[in-house]
């Protein structure tokens, strides 16, 4: 069992544990599949944010975007377009984003882009490659199939799909969508590959 330790995802987490029977499974806590920072906008309330950014005239102009629903046509694209922009403009702010409503301090005034998540997906395969190949130390066996539960976030498990599937995350919207607290079941190999220099990596 691998979670984000964001409490949202681990709470329902150890739920699923103790409801499955799953409480002699390994449980890994993982910064490699928390959700996105969303920098200025962390801690706000989604839809208050997305509400006051297609206000946002600046922004509008930006990502060419004017509703909400407008947005969720493809989230994971303007969502990177809009991390861009703040690295270009790092002092804009938001004229209905109110330090006072802000639920929880962000971890960063940096929003990550979505090459900062792809970054950290591939490390999670990476990982799930290592842990896999440490629990088999006979390579010339055929390995059995595993079954990891991950327990992440909606705009993480975007990316990392997109990746599995080699859809990328900014060629346009993506050929799925997920919903909050959905479950999905994800069947993918794992290919070792081994670098010139002899380095390990997995994909």
């Amino acid at each position: 069992i691998v979670s984000s330790p964001l409490s949202r995802a681990k709470e329902t987490c150890t739920i699923v544990q103790k409801e499955a029977g799953w409480t002699d499974v390994q449980l890994i806590d993982s910064n490699d599949v928390k959700e996105i920072c969303f920098g200025r906008c962390e801690g706000h309330k989604y839809f208050n944010v997305l509400s006051n950014l297609c206000a946002d005239p600046i922004i509008q102009e930006e990502i060419k975007v004017f509703s909400i629903p407008q947005f969720h046509q493809n989230s994971v694209q303007n969502w990177g377009k809009l991390s861009r922009f703040w690295r270009k403009c790092p002092d804009h702010e938001i004229a209905g984003l109110l330090e006072g409503d802000r639920q929880a301090q962000p971890s960063s005034r940096v929003m990550e882009t979505p090459e900062d998540m792809l970054a950290r997906a591939r490390a999670f395969v990476h990982f799930l490659g290592d842990y896999v190949h440490n629990l088999h130390h006979d390579e010339t066996k055929e390995l059995e199939p595993m079954n990891i539960a991950l327990f992440s976030h909606g705009f993480y498990l975007k990316v990392l799909l997109s990746d599995i599937i080699s859809a990328g995350v900014n060629d346009g919207p993506l050929p799925f969508d997920l919903w909050n607290t959905s479950v999905s079941r994800v069947t993918f190999d794992i290919v070792k590959n081994v670098n010139d220099d002899g380095t390990v990596v997995y994909s």
